[in-house]
C-alpha cells in the first residue's frame, strides 16, 4: 500500500499509457517505412529459421546485428501481425519511463522523478513512437538500464556485479542498435573522469573495465561469426558504409549543425525553456558562485548526469547524418537534465510556482497548435493505397514482382551521398511484408521496360505517375487506381 502511495504518480502515468496506446497498436495497419522493414527482418527470420542474420527480399542483409528480431520471435509465437509485431515498443517504452522515474527518485530526489515524467508525458515524439516497430526506443530502454547499473556500481560496494552487468546490458544494446551505442560508453567515460571525485578514480576505471570486458563478451561473438562468414562484404557494409561513410556524409537530407537541438526545444516547449531561465538565473548570481561548493551541493550525480547528457548530444552532432529518430536514444537523459533544472529553480527562488504555473498553460497552448508536433503518429493513408494492389497479389500464383520505383525514389538513386543498401529496399517495404512476395526492384526505367518485352509472363507493378512508360504497349491492365498501376504484360 505504502509503494501506490509513494508511486502513484508512475503507475497512474503507466496506466493511461497502456489504456490509450494498446489498441492503436492493433488497429493501425503497419505504414512507416522502418517499421515494414524490420516486421519483414522478423518474419523472414521465423520462416528459415535463421536467427543469426536478417534477411530481406531473399537476401543478407548487415546494416545491424540481429538481436531484435530475435527478440520478436517471442510474440511473433501468437502470430504475425500488427500487435505482435509493435507489443515491444510499447513494453520497452513504458520500461523506459518506469526506469527513469525510479532512477530519478532512488539517486536524486522525488522531485526530480515527478518532473521528468511530466515532461515526458508531453512528448508526442517520444510516446508516440510506443506505437510503432522502432528499434531506437528499444535501444533507449538498454542504454538507460545500462547506465542505472553503472551508476549503482559507482554508489555499492558490490561494484564488480553491477558494473558486469551494466556492461551486459549495454552489450544488448549494441546487439539491437548497432555500434552507434558506444557514443553513449564514450560519453559515460569523459562524464565520469570530468566529474567525480579524482581519489577514487581507480576504482572508476576498474568500473568500466568490468563494464568493457562484458559488452566485449556478449557482442564479439556475433561480429566475429559475421565477418567470418561473410567477410569483405559484410565489413563494407556494416563497418565502412553505414558507420565511417554516415559519419562524414550527409545521407537524403543535410541538416544543421544544430538540428538535434532543435528537435529537442521544439519537442519540449516550454520546459526547453528552463534551460534559458536557469542560465539567466547562474549568470544574475555568478559573483557569490563558489564552484566547488555548488557542485557539492547540487549533488556529483546531477551534474554527472547534465554533462553525460551534453557530451551524448555533441558527439551524435559531430556525425554528418543527424537523423530525428537518434533524439529517442538521449531523450530519458534530457527530460531528467531539465527536470534537475526545474528543482535547482524550485529550491532558490519563490517565484519557481508561478513559473510552474507559465509553462503549464504554455503546454496546454502548444496543443492546440496543428501541426506542430514531431510524432511517429500513423494513419490508414498509406495502407489504404497499397490495399487493392495486395488483394491482386495475394490471389496470384506468381511469386516474383517486377517493381519500379516512384520517380522520386529514382532521384534518390543518382544523389552523391548515398548507400548502395538504402537502395535495396525500394520506397515501399510494406508491399514487400504485407505481400509475401519477392519484389525485383527496378531504378532505370529502360530495364523495367526490357524486361516487359523479354518474354516470360510476369506482374509488374508501378506508381501511377509513370504510366506513360506503358500507355502504348500490349499489356493487360490489372489494377489501374490512383497511386499504382498493376499489370502483365
Amino acid at each position: 500500500m505504502n509503494f501506490l502511495k509513494n508511486h502513484f504518480f508512475v503507475i497512474f502515468l503507466s496506466a493511461i499509457l497502456i489504456i490509450s496506446l494498446a489498441p492503436l497498436i492493433a488497429m493501425i495497419p503497419l505504414n512507416n517505412w522502418d517499421e515494414c522493414v524490420y516486421a519483414e527482418y522478423a518474419k523472414q527470420m521465423k520462416i528459415n529459421n535463421n536467427y543469426l542474420i536478417y534477411y530481406w527480399n531473399g537476401k543478407e542483409v548487415f546494416e545491424k546485428p540481429p538481436l531484435y528480431g530475435i527478440l520478436l520471435q517471442i510474440p511473433f509465437f501468437l502470430g504475425i501481425n500488427e500487435f505482435t509485431a509493435r507489443i515491444f515498443s510499447l513494453i520497452f517504452g513504458l520500461g523506459t519511463i518506469i526506469l527513469v522515474y525510479f532512477y530519478s527518485y532512488n539517486y536524486l530526489s522525488k522531485l526530480v522523478a515527478v518532473f521528468s515524467l511530466l515532461i515526458f508525458s508531453q512528448s508526442l515524439f517520444f510516446i508516440s513512437s510506443f506505437i510503432v516497430i522502432n528499434i531506437d526506443i528499444i535501444a533507449s530502454f538498454f542504454i538507460f538500464l545500462g547506465f542505472y547499473l553503472f551508476t549503482s556500481s559507482i554508489k555499492h560496494k558490490k561494484f564488480r556485479y553491477f558494473s558486469f552487468m551494466a556492461g551486459l546490458i549495454f552489450g544488448l544494446a549494441i546487439l539491437i542498435r548497432g555500434l552507434i551505442v558506444l557514443i553513449f560508453l564514450l560519453a559515460m567515460v569523459i562524464s565520469t573522469f570530468l566529474i567525480f571525485r579524482s581519489d577514487k578514480k581507480s576504482k572508476y576505471l576498474k568500473i568500466l573495465i568490468f563494464i568493457l570486458m562484458a559488452s566485449l563478451i556478449i557482442t564479439i561473438p556475433w561480429h566475429i561469426y559475421a565477418i567470418k562468414k561473410y567477410g569483405y562484404e559484410f565489413i563494407k557494409v556494416y563497418f565502412f558504409d553505414n558507420i565511417f561513410f554516415r559519419s562524414i556524409n550527409s545521407i537524403f537530407i543535410t541538416r544543421p549543425i544544430f538540428y538535434y537541438f532543435y528537435i529537442l526545444a521544439r519537442d519540449s516547449f516550454p520546459w526547453f525553456l528552463l534551460i534559458f531561465y536557469f542560465i539567466f538565473y547562474f549568470i544574475s548570481r555568478i559573483s557569490k558562485v563558489n564552484f566547488d561548493t555548488s557542485i557539492t551541493k547540487i549533488n556529483r550525480e546531477r551534474i554527472f548526469i547534465i554533462t553525460f547528457t551534453l557530451i551524448s548530444i555533441l558527439l551524435l552532432t559531430i556525425a554528418e547524418t543527424r537523423m530525428r529518430i537518434y533524439v529517442i536514444m538521449f531523450y530519458p537523459f534530457y527530460a531528467i537534465t531539465l527536470a534537475i533544472l526545474f528543482e535547482i529553480i524550485y529550491l532558490k527562488t519563490k517565484k519557481a510556482f508561478f513559473l510552474l504555473i507559465f509553462l503549464f498553460f504554455l503546454t496546454f497552448v502548444k496543443f492546440l497548435i496543428p501541426n506542430y508536433h514531431f510524432t511517429y503518429a500513423n494513419n490508414n493513408g498509406e495502407f489504404i493505397k497499397m490495399e487493392n494492389i495486395l488483394l491482386k497479389l495475394k490471389y496470384t500464383e506468381i511469386e516474383e514482382i517486377e517493381y519500379l520505383v516512384s520517380p522520386r525514389w529514382r532521384k534518390f538513386a543518382s544523389y552523391k551521398n548515398i548507400i548502395p543498401a538504402q537502395l535495396f529496399y525500394g520506397d515501399k517495404p510494406c508491399l514487400i511484408f504485407y505481400s509475401g512476395k519477392k519484389f525485383n526492384i527496378y531504378y532505370d526505367t529502360d530495364s523495367f521496360k526490357r524486361r516487359i518485352f523479354r518474354g516470360v509472363k510476369s506482374l509488374f507493378l508501378m506508381s501511377k505517375e509513370d504510366y506513360y512508360l506503358i500507355k502504348d504497349l500490349p499489356v493487360e491492365i490489372i489494377e489501374n487506381n490512383s497511386y499504382y498501376i498493376l499489370f502483365e504484360n
